[in-house]
């Protein structure tokens, strides 16, 4: 059985944290990039259909509400990001902390 280093187990929880909010953060620039991408590819397709027409310049409308929700989704993949990122928010149980006092 090959043993563990002391703090091994912090070392990894600290790591899944900072993977987790890398990826919180990277889907947060997905959603924000989705529509513009989407609204991309839909102008594409229709360019690609209308080969032997005329060129239209028809473009996917997306409604308001639909990017104010894709800005809100990213807000909160941000924030959980942030505070994944944070570290953990209670003390590690088992710590001890020195206690000095003041000197004259």
């Amino acid at each position: 059985m090959a043993r563990r280093r002391a703090g091994q187990n912090i070392r990894e929880l600290a790591a899944k944290r900072k993977t987790k909010a890398i990826l919180a953060f990277g889907s947060a620039a997905l959603v924000l990039a989705l529509p513009f991408a989407l609204t991309q590819l839909v102008d594409e397709l229709l360019q690609l259909a209308n080969i032997g027409d005329s060129p239209s310049q028809s473009t996917l409308d997306l409604p308001p509400a639909l990017y104010l929700l894709l800005v809100i989704a990213a807000a909160s993949l941000v924030s959980m990001a942030l505070f994944c990122g944070s570290g953990p928010s209670t003390p590690i149980k088992g710590l001890r902390v020195k206690k000095t006092s003041p000197q004259p």
